[in-house]
């Protein structure tokens, strides 16, 4: 149990040490400083302003039709990666022909253009198909887990 409740925390320091070889540092000029990695930081800005419960300051959520990012606490960055990588289309289309961006969305299409922060999104979504998904549902199925 440990390891998939683990799993998530893990994943997001391989990946901040794998960003830090192939992404430039100080590259993103519209991203705030942060020590989290470029791909949670993307999937959890895009999750803001694009859902329906997401910031109403710095969203677009009443422009368009709503986004769904519920999941269970529990590994929640799997899946919004799934999410995330689901509507990766769509959100980046909505964001180019949005013409009135602030700091949060350029930020997002900007993260959108970076090759890196995409397919890590993308193993994220799979890992959260194949792997934290029915493993939750099957804790979820059974009476007892204990």
């Amino acid at each position: 149990m440990h390891l998939i409740l683990n799993l998530a925390t893990e994943v997001m320091k391989s990946l901040k040490m794998y960003e830090r070889i192939i992404v430039a540092e100080g590259k993103i000029p519209y991203s705030m400083n942060s020590a989290e990695c470029g791909t949670t930081r993307l999937v959890r800005t895009a999750s803001k302003p694009l859902s329906s419960k997401g910031c109403e300051r710095s969203g677009v959520s009443s422009k368009r039709n709503n986004l769904n990012y519920r999941g269970p606490r529990y590994n929640h960055i799997l899946c919004a990666a799934g999410a995330t990588c689901h509507h990766l289309e769509d959100m980046s289309n909505f964001l180019e022909e949005w013409s009135n961006r602030n700091g949060l969305l350029k930020s997002i299409l900007f993260d959108f253009q970076e090759s890196v922060y995409l397919g890590a999104i993308w193993a994220l979504g799979i890992i959260d198909k194949l792997i934290r998904g029915p493993l939750w549902r099957l804790i979820e199925s059974v009476r007892n887990p204990l």
